[in-house]
């Protein structure tokens, strides 16, 4: 990982797979792996955003208030924009940049984990995956590829070489044959953003497309607030009592409410005798 602060060193590195492990931190330099929208914490093994912390991390940029308020956290966090891994003994594994990241509806995709398993078919040279406009999913993932000469390649033989290995919300749902790949002016690298760059080839250009994927869609649709079928989804429905017996109703009366009788004093002997003969 190359950033202005230098937080990693690469020499002692004890990684399980120390030939995909890109270092630790340097002394006096805290790392963190976090996820780039709530920047809560991330488990080691998941990927996240590398932010790091220490004496060689710039308070600010150089007469740019509005990439120092983006990349310098107010505690002195440095967000780096590399999206890694970390495992137990705090070695940082890469995987790509947050800003190539494809943010779709049924999930992010990281082009670079997907470009990996690309690779490996025995008829792509070189390989690049961008997100392209789409009407559902927000962005369909658009395999670049350019094969060795002479081979033909669908996309649907694609998919179906990646999906031992690669979730299917992640599968390419487009494929675009290129004759070479945009490079910088310097010859290196691919170039995926800005004029002439791949996601720009790419929307402008005629690709193969992958049937529908009717679990993605559905999904969603649901995300949307929409059924695929035209109506809408998670709308309650009103449940009405199934006709049966009426209840049986206790017609004995119930003690508590009853009042209790009022005691009658008897009047005494010489009243009574009065009552009696006005009666």
């Amino acid at each position: 990982v190359e950033t202005g602060p230098g937080p990693l060193h690469a020499y002692e590195t004890r990684a399980p797979k120390r030939h995909q492990a890109i270092g630790q931190p340097v002394p006096d330099t805290v790392i963190e792996v976090v996820d780039p929208d709530s920047l809560i914490e991330k488990a080691p093994g998941q990927t996240g955003e590398l932010i790091v912390r220490g004496w060689n991390v710039p308070k600010a940029y150089w007469k740019d208030e509005d990439a120092s308020h983006a990349q310098i956290l107010e505690n002195g966090w440095f967000r780096t924009g590399d999206l890694v891994t970390i495992d137990a003994q705090r070695n940082l594994y890469y995987k790509g940049r947050l800003k190539d990241q494809i943010k779709r509806k049924t999930g992010k995709v990281i082009p670079s984990v997907v470009e990996r398993f690309i690779l490996r078919h025995p008829k792509v040279t070189e390989c690049a995956v961008v997100g392209t406009p789409h009407t559902l999913l927000g962005f369909a993932v658009c395999a670049c590829c350019v094969l060795v000469k002479g081979e033909e390649l669908g996309v649907e033989e694609l998919r179906d070489f990646l999906k031992p290995d690669v979730p299917t919300d992640q599968l390419p749902d487009e494929l675009l044959i290129l004759d070479a790949m945009p490079h910088l002016p310097d010859g290196e690298g691919i170039r995926r953003h800005g004029d002439g760059g791949l996601i720009e080839l790419a929307a402008q250009s005629h690709r193969q497309h992958a049937r529908p994927d009717k679990s993605a869609w559905k999904d969603a649709s649901k995300r949307r607030g929409r059924n695929p079928s035209g109506g809408e989804v998670g709308r309650q429905r009103t449940e009405y009592p199934k006709p049966g017996k009426p209840p049986t109703v206790d017609s004995t009366p119930d003690t508590q409410d009853l009042k209790p009788e009022p005691e009658v004093t008897p009047l005494p002997d010489s009243l009574a005798s009065d009552v009696g003969g006005l009666a």
